[in-house]
């Protein structure tokens, strides 16, 4: 039987595919946060539980067969982890456990590893973003207290018309496609009109833009929240820093123009 120490090296590779597929998963959850997501504890707990399963569960294999002792095993196993192995359940039955795959185990008698593992995620996740959540707001505090609203809006436009990706859209738009298309549904004249407001809001980006800048029923500093969110949440927050810094040379450049 292979030592233990013999298959560390090869649990390590399965662990470095584990923390792969943890690293993806952050990357689709946080996005342009990721950078900042990899600095929190809640990343490292998942990354962890991410690497050590999969290298347990390589060490366990290996160790009752001695055939799996290869790299491509290990690689295998680390491959299978979300795909394979988060799927299977354990059945308790007269003091045994047996391995199953299918849908008719009883659920009250099984250990789902998937389960298991949503609930490691979803801890992971919550301390991920109350964590991320904090600093957004103390960028968007350091937004209202430093950047003009004309000008933060004006930078906001600038972003929409200049990227190569134009489909970024604000809430305005998805608020109004759900609406239009249960109207469309029903067949009302007045679905139809929302429809070409829709198509208008799809060719212009910035249509959420203005309708924060129109928003009569809220204050400018609630007008400096939503559209710093906003740039935040569609182009990050290295874009939203950069202009405030812009903000604060101007204003410094004004004040001794404004002495003489």
């Amino acid at each position: 039987m292979t030592s233990l120490l013999q298959l560390l090296p090869l649990a390590a590779l399965s662990a470095a595919v584990g923390v792969v597929w943890g690293l993806s998963e952050l990357v689709s959850a946080f996005v342009l946060d990721t950078r900042y997501a990899l600095r929190t504890s809640g990343a490292w707990l998942l990354l962890i539980v991410n690497a050590l399963v999969p290298a347990f569960v390589y060490i366990l294999a290996a160790s009752s067969i001695p055939e799996l002792g290869t790299w491509q095993a290990a690689v295998v196993i680390g491959v299978a982890w979300p795909v394979v192995i988060r799927n299977l359940k354990f059945k308790f039955s007269a003091g045994t456990a047996a391995a199953s795959d299918g849908s008719n185990a009883v659920d009250q008698d099984s250990v789902h590893f998937e389960r298991i593992y949503n609930n490691f995620q979803s801890l992971a996740y919550r301390m991920i973003n109350a964590e991320i959540a904090h600093q957004r707001a103390k960028l968007i505090t350091n937004a209202m207290t430093n950047c003009n609203l004309n000008d933060l809006a004006a930078h906001a436009r600038r972003l929409c018309h200049s990227q190569p990706l134009p489909n970024v859209q604000g809430k305005k738009g998805d608020i109004r496609g759900e609406k239009s298309n249960l109207e469309d549904k029903q067949g009302d004249i007045q679905g139809k009109k929302v429809n070409a407001e829709d198509e208008q809001c799809e060719n212009d980006s910035c249509c959420y833009i203005e309708e924060i800048m129109k928003n009569n029923k809220i204050d400018d500093d609630a007008k400096k929240i939503r559209l710093s969110s906003w740039v935040i949440q569609n182009f990050g927050r290295e874009v939203l820093e950069e202009f405030i810094q812009q903000q604060k040379r101007k204003v410094q450049k004004s004040v001794p123009n404004a002495a003489r």
